[in-house]
């Protein structure tokens, strides 16, 4: 799986951080580590003005399983906006809902029996208490009682997003777990090749339904987190640039669904007025250069600036 990346006040706090990530001969550090050393080319050619009518860009409006909110839909638009006004070509781009289904499906299974499995074992080991996030995960690694859970399915409404989600979090034997890591690997081949038959030098997409939500309804609604585990999977890099915030009329969240996930989206809106929102741009393997040029390009064209409170000496 791919790893969180650093977090920065400005696109360029982030350039420096991956130039130390990858800085010269980290073998005479770590004999482990072979050099990668920052491609400052590759990052100032997706930047060049003469170049930028060959680069393409597509644009991904939202998954058919989370659909996102007004802000979103308009943070998505300001950025396509932008990224043409800079001279770009913007095109529309789609994956099948296939696809969506099946990143969900490895993502979760990977990252319970992989990541969680063994944190949530060693604590339990230990007497030592579970975050909200990972008891979620232990109900459906350690289920207690399948007649609790039949009883508990009775009272989920029909196509609750979050019940098909957890069914993926189950415990898997070693042989399962094998299969679901081939099956990796030949989704991000047919993605890495759908990715280059298109053309593309990197994409624009949500990252959430709508702003960041409430630590209060984490548990709810981290699962939700559709537009960042693809490229997890995958292993592709993506970054995040804050476009625009949240206006007094959209601090509300409707789809189609109806279920909890959307009545928990709505309540978490309110209030959410002048929270910012921000778009992924996201690069084939090892071109985080490419991200980071077109990151610093989008961020300049917007003009964007997180309000933040005076300093206080």
């Amino acid at each position: 799986m791919s790893t969180p990346g650093p977090i920065g006040c400005t696109v360029d706090d982030l350039i420096v951080g991956m130039q130390v990530l990858l800085r010269p001969e980290p073998q005479t550090i770590d004999p482990f580590h072979p050099p990668v050393p920052f491609d400052s080319q590759m990052m100032e050619e997706v930047q060049s003005e003469a170049s930028r009518k060959q680069i393409k860009i597509g644009i991904i409006q939202e998954s058919p399983f989370l659909p996102v909110s007004a802000a979103v839909k308009r943070a998505v638009h300001t950025a396509e906006t932008a990224l043409k006004e800079l001279g770009y070509r913007v095109e529309p781009f789609l994956f099948e809902e296939d696809v969506w289904r099946m990143q969900r499906d490895i993502f979760y299974q990977i990252y319970s029996n992989k990541v969680v499995s063994p944190v949530v074992d060693s604590l339990k080991a230990n007497s030592e208490d579970l975050s909200e996030g990972l008891s979620v995960f232990d109900e459906q690694l350690n289920p207690q009682s399948t007649f609790l859970a039949w009883l508990a399915s009775l009272f989920r409404r029909s196509g609750d997003r979050e019940k098909k989600v957890k069914e993926r979090m189950g415990r898997l034997s070693s042989q399962e777990m094998a299969r679901v890591l081939k099956l990796r690997a030949d989704f991000a081949y047919q993605l890495a090749q759908k990715w280059k038959k298109s053309g593309l030098s990197a994409l624009i997409s949500p990252m959430w339904p709508h702003c960041a939500y409430r630590s209060a309804n984490s548990k709810e609604l981290f699962l939700g987190n559709e537009y960042a585990t693809l490229w997890s999977v995958i292993g592709f890099p993506a970054g995040v640039v804050p476009v625009t915030s949240v206006l007094l009329e959209e601090e509300s969240f409707f789809d189609h669904f109806g279920d909890r996930w959307t009545e928990k989206l709505n309540e978490d809106a309110k209030g959410s007025m002048d929270m910012p929102v921000g778009v992924q741009v996201i690069g084939h393997a090892f071109e985080d250069e490419k991200v980071l040029g077109i990151m610093k390009q989008l961020s300049a064209q917007v003009g964007y600036k997180v309000p933040m409170p005076p300093v206080i000496q």
